[in-house]
């Protein structure tokens, strides 16, 4: 007897919001807070609190850059194969064998860097706030600008696949 494709659907679509609730918890959140963003923002603001000279700040908030633009990469790479897998899956339940298109490296590419301009930005806040002596805004993101907050950067990834 032949599996009924709208159970093998809905099986599918549990399996994916699993797969896709893994990879939010690799970006880090409340309950995942070890997931990579939020530790590259922890490990970034340890370096701050030993260091808030401007050129300790740029040295950090350009490591911190690159490592986030490497991880979104890495992030979006994963989240158009997931999204392909299902795709697969979906159409064969029907009985449909399609090809997806390859994964669209420029896209992926641009969405890394949009997010690392992100960082950017709050890097040069940060730089800002360290050449003005404000030392303790930088530190822990007091001020209204938080510059070295990961949320901003977490919400646009998200929204990136969602």
């Amino acid at each position: 007897m032949a599996t009924n494709p709208l159970l093998q659907s809905i099986r599918e679509a549990v399996r994916l919001n699993k797969e896709l609730g893994r990879l939010f918890g690799m970006v880090g959140n409340s309950s995942h807070p070890r997931g990579h963003i939020l530790t590259a923002y922890r490990v970034a603001l340890l370096a701050l609190r030993a260091d808030t000279s401007p050129n300790a700040v740029r040295e950090v908030m350009r490591n911190l850059r690159n490592q986030i633009e490497r991880e979104a990469r890495e992030f979006l790479i994963d989240a158009t194969a997931i999204g392909h897998r299902s795709a697969l899956a979906q159409a064969a339940f029907y009985g449909f064998a399609i090809t997806p298109p390859p994964p669209d490296l420029q896209r992926i590419e641009q969405q890394a860097g949009a997010i690392a301009d992100q960082v950017q930005a709050q890097a040069s806040a940060a730089v800002g706030l360290s050449l003005m002596g404000r030392e303790d805004e930088l530190i822990v993101g007091m001020s209204k600008q938080k510059p070295t907050e990961p949320a901003e950067v977490i919400e646009i990834k998200k929204a990136l696949i969602s």
